[in-house]
């Protein structure tokens, strides 16, 4: 029994890491790379005979192309809206204390009135301008967000297919 047990723990942990990646993916956290760390330590639990060496390393690239789509499309959602350096750290900011105060809504709210809130107070924008850069610097961590949860479940489609 405890044979059991113990073989199947990488098996066992990846499946807790995959998912706990894709979690953290939709309130906007990089679950890429858990997604891809528990793929790959299955991967070694079975002495890498399903998923290959060149398997992962196409995965790898994948998770760092889908990472940096991600940062480039708030910064170009915000840049395409009008939003400051400072409008994106305001809504990094909200972003945080967003999501600890109100989860998943939080987050979304927070993001859009730290970008708001920091437009106008550092930037010395009018409100319309403010509201406006809030809004694209929204767009573009949604877009974002929306990129790598796709990613991260073809990744764990592509782990299925591999592994059947």
């Amino acid at each position: 029994m405890i044979d059991i047990i113990i073989s199947n723990i990488p098996e066992v942990f990846s499946f807790i890491l995959a998912t706990v990646g894709v979690l953290i993916t939709i309130v906007g956290l990089p679950g890429i790379w858990l997604v891809y760390i528990g793929m790959f330590i299955w991967s070694w639990g079975n002495s890498f005979s399903e998923i290959t060496w060149p398997w992962l390393i196409l995965f790898l690239v994948v998770s760092v192309v889908s990472s940096f789509i991600d940062n480039i499309s708030v910064l170009l959602g915000a840049k395409k809206y009008g939003a400051s350096t400072v409008g994106i750290v305001g809504a990094v900011v909200g972003l945080v204390i967003g999501a600890l105060i109100a989860n998943i809504p939080g987050l979304l709210i927070g993001a859009f009135l730290g970008a708001v809130a920091a437009e106008m107070l550092f930037a010395n924008k009018k409100s319309d301008e403010a509201v406006k850069a809030g809004f694209g610097t929204l767009i573009g961590f949604v877009l974002g967000n929306v990129i790598k949860l796709f990613v991260a479940l073809a990744l764990i489609f592509a782990w299925w297919l591999l592994a059947r």
